[in-house]
């Protein structure tokens, strides 16, 4: 049995409900998605440098592994270099073709 039937048969209530289960579903996971938001913005690090679950030997680790791959720590400047790299960069329209795809199937289905 699939998460979706199991979800939807918990929050199944008697036909004389106007709200439908689908609708249902969709505020139940709408509810939990809010109320675990602030706890996950609150709780969870940011970086490697500043998680507390992590010791000084993994902390090291983590950075080097970071240095290694050369993607940094983290930086809030905003380079032209990152715009222009993304754009020749051929993963990147993969994955922009991939999601199109994806999508486009949902779209032609809606249109029929």
């Amino acid at each position: 049995m699939n998460v979706g039937r199991k979800l939807r048969a918990c929050t199944s209530l008697p036909d004389r409900v106007i709200v439908l289960t689908t609708s249902r579903i969709f505020l139940f996971v709408g509810l939990i998605t809010i109320a675990s938001a602030p706890i996950a913005y609150w709780r969870l690090d940011n970086d490697i440098a500043s998680a507390r679950f992590l010791t000084d030997d993994e902390r090291a680790q983590g950075i080097e592994r970071l240095r290694a791959n050369q993607t940094g720590t983290g930086s809030n400047e905003f380079k032209w270099e990152h715009v222009v790299e993304a754009f020749l960069d051929i993963k990147t329209w993969l994955f922009v073709a991939l999601s199109v795809l994806d999508n486009l199937g949902a779209q032609v289905s809606s249109i029929i």
